[in-house]
């Protein structure tokens, strides 16, 4: 099967990989033996995350729902409609208080991750929402597009607070910096780029894959960033 995502639980024990066609894969991270096979969207999906606590499980998939999932049990919890296209990708907020989810109608939705009521609905100026992450003092959420933009949201206001431009293509993965004071994006130019979040200035553009760069994340302190490329 050809894996689309993967997300590894707080714990590291676990590690969760989304499909393409459909179906989600929860393995042991020591051994790689197989511990369960959700099955519950209808079609590929696109997206998955642990909330920090371990306890719930996420994931977007092609056919507009997001699954809320017990992380342990492996039953569903909740299916949240989104109803603007297919999911590209789902975050928790830190705390674990938010989900949100973005979608190929250029459409970022956020959702109370306790109640399941929606808080509030985003437009992107940018194309599809292809990637999202939160910002570690859960003021802002980064967004990658489809046209090569990032947008950063005010999560208070829900205001459009900056836009980064410098890719030349897509922009697959976002990722902040643990202490929230620079931004990484990968994307289909091949290149990653890092950005000062306080100015919004292109620091400096990191070059070396050959091909799209689908994902990017920091280090635990923060001092090395990897990336992975088609």
């Amino acid at each position: 099967d050809l894996v689309t995502c993967v997300s590894y639980s707080p714990d590291g024990r676990q590690i969760a990989s989304g499909l393409f066609g459909n179906g989600i894969k929860i393995r042991d991270s020591a051994t790689g033996t197989l511990l369960r096979t959700l099955d519950g969207h209808k079609g590929s999906v696109f997206s998955v995350a642990y909330s920090p606590d371990g306890t719930r499980l996420a994931s977007g998939s092609e056919d507009e729902t997001i699954i809320v999932w017990d992380a342990d049990r492996g039953t569903v919890v909740e299916i949240l409609k989104g109803r603007k296209g297919p999911v590209s990708s789902v975050a928790y907020s830190p705390f674990g208080t938010q989900l949100a989810a973005g979608f190929s109608e250029s459409t970022i939705k956020i959702w109370d991750a306790r109640t399941g009521d929606v808080q509030q609905t985003l437009k992107s100026r940018a194309g599809a929402v292809l990637s999202l992450a939160y910002s570690p003092d859960v003021r802002t959420l980064a967004s990658g597009s489809e046209d090569g933009m990032i947008e950063i949201w005010d999560l208070q206001t829900g205001d459009l607070q900056q836009t980064l431009k410098g890719h030349a293509g897509a922009v697959y993965s976002v990722a902040y910096s643990p202490d929230g004071k620079t931004l990484a994006s990968g994307s289909k130019d091949n290149a990653v780029e890092i950005w000062d979040c306080k100015t919004g200035g292109l620091l400096r553009t990191l070059e070396g894959h050959q091909r799209e760069v689908r994902s990017v994340a920091f280090s635990m302190n923060g001092s090395n960033l990897a990336s992975g490329s088609g």
